[in-house]
C-alpha cells in the first residue's frame, strides 16, 4: 500500500463523503503523516505490536495536549478502518487504545455589560472597515455562528422577508437562525455600504478590495473590541459564540433549542454551557440568601 497516497484518498473521503471541515481533515491528515515517520524511524526498536502505545508515550513525553492526543488516536483509529473497508488490508499496530482524559474547562464567555459597552462605542457609520468589523462581531453574538459559518456566509442565505439566516454548519449540516430587528438593521446598512462601494463578492462579509474576509482579520476585529474592555484573557469569535449561548441559558431558554441555534448534533455538546449556569446560580445564592455565610 502506497502511504501517502492512502492517506490523500481517506483525506478525501472524509472531506467528500463525511463532510468534515478542510480544518478537520488537514489535522487528521497531519496526524497520520507523524505516525508514518513515526514508524518509518522506529521499526527497529518497537514491535508492531506496541508501536501504538509507544507513540502515545513521546506525544505525552513532548507535552501535547491531551485533546490532541486524543484526536491522534481517533485519526489512527479511523484510518485502519477506512483501509481495512476499502482496501481489505490490516494495519498491524493499531488496536483500541484509549487516551489520555481531557479536563472539561468550562467555556469563556463576555459578560453582559461587556457585551454592551462594546455596541455602544460610538464609530462613523460610513467607514466601511469599522461598519464590517461591527456587522461581523453583532451577527456572531446574536446569531451563535461558528468562524467558519460566518466567513462562508452568502448573500443569499440571508433572507430580510423572513428575517432568517440560513446557516450551513459542520459537515453541511442545515439550521436556521431568527434575525432579530437589532441584526437586522446592522445588516441592511452594511450590505448598503457595501453596495455603494460596488463590492458585489456573494459572499457577505468581504473587504474593501472585495475579497472574503480571513480568519486572522476576524481574530483581530473581536481582539480590537475587546482588548480594552474585558478582562477575559481569551478574546475570540468563538467566546462570542459562547456568550450567546451562556445568555441564553441564563434567560431560561430551553436547552435543546440552544442546541439546535448551535447546530450541535446532540445535547452534549450544549450541556457544559449549564455548568456556567449554574455556577452562576451558586455564585448568586451565597451572595443573597440571608443564611449562606452559616
Amino acid at each position: 500500500m502506497n502511504w501517502p497516497e492512502a492517506i490523500v484518498s481517506f483525506s478525501n473521503y472524509l472531506e467528500q463523503q463525511l463532510r468534515y471541515s478542510h480544518h478537520t481533515c488537514l489535522a487528521y491528515k497531519n496526524d497520520l503523516v507523524q505516525w508514518n515517520e513515526f514508524i518509518e524511524s522506529n521499526k527497529p526498536d518497537h514491535p508492531e505490536s506496541s508501536a501504538q502505545r509507544a507513540f502515545l508515550m513521546i506525544l505525552m513525553k513532548n507535552n501535547y495536549e491531551p485533546r490532541t492526543v486524543r484526536r491522534k488516536l481517533s485519526a489512527l483509529k479511523k484510518f485502519s478502518r477506512y483501509i481495512f473497508k476499502k482496501y481489505g488490508i490490516q494495519i498491524h499496530g493499531l488496536g483500541p487504545l484509549t487516551g489520555p482524559k481531557t479536563p472539561k474547562a468550562l467555556p469563556s464567555y463576555f459578560t453582559q455589560n461587556e457585551i454592551n459597552k462594546m455596541f455602544s462605542i460610538p464609530f462613523d457609520t460610513e467607514d466601511y472597515n469599522t461598519v464590517l468589523k461591527r456587522t461581523l462581531m453583532k451577527t456572531i453574538y446574536y446569531g451563535g455562528f461558528r468562524k467558519s459559518e460566518i466567513l462562508n456566509l452568502k448573500s443569499e442565505q440571508i433572507n430580510f422577508s423572513t428575517n432568517e439566516i440560513r446557516v450551513l454548519g459542520k459537515r453541511k449540516k442545515e439550521r436556521i437562525v431568527p434575525m432579530l430587528p437589532e441584526l437586522k438593521e446592522e445588516l441592511q446598512h452594511f450590505m448598503s455600504l457595501k453596495g455603494q462601494l460596488g463590492l458585489s463578492n456573494e459572499y457577505v462579509f468581504v473587504n474593501s478590495n472585495n475579497k472574503k474576509v480571513s480568519g486572522s482579520f476576524l481574530y483581530r476585529a473581536v481582539r480590537e473590541f475587546f482588548d480594552n474592555i474585558s478582562s477575559s484573557p481569551r478574546k475570540s469569535p468563538h467566546v462570542l459564540r459562547h456568550t450567546f449561548a451562556t445568555f441564553l441559558l441564563n434567560e431560561g431558554a430551553n436547552i435543546q433549542a440552544v442546541s439546535e441555534l448551535l447546530g450541535h448534533s446532540g445535547l452534549a455538546s450544549t450541556q457544559i454551557y449549564t455548568h456556567i449556569v449554574t455556577e452562576k446560580l451558586i455564585k448568586t445564592y451565597k451572595q443573597s440568601h440571608p443564611r449562606s455565610g452559616e
